[in-house]
């Protein structure tokens, strides 16, 4: 996991997805694990799990790519990108 998420100017709701994201990702940064598992991991509702899920992606921490199989649906892909930390006091 990328310490520096922790001055990251986010939610520390987004902060705990994150890390749980990371614990699946590869050596490329990037996983595939359900929506029910990463709400299973954070014990978050979905509603608040998507709501925290949407800001890692609007700031550009987390990128999801829809993964499809043919017409259907298939989870997300979720990568891991470089950022910023704007706010780190030290």
């Amino acid at each position: 996991m990328d310490i520096s998420i922790m001055s990251a100017d986010i939610s520390t709701t987004a902060k705990c997805i994150y890390a749980c994201i990371s614990c699946f990702a590869d050596s490329n940064r990037e996983c595939y694990p359900t929506r029910a598992t990463l709400i299973k991991m954070t014990r978050l509702n979905p509603t608040t799990f998507d709501k925290h899920m949407r800001e890692l992606v609007e700031k550009g921490i987390v990128t999801r790519t829809e993964r499809k199989n043919g017409n259907l649906k298939n989870g997300y892909i979720y990568k891991l990108n470089d950022f910023k930390v704007t706010n780190c006091d030290t």
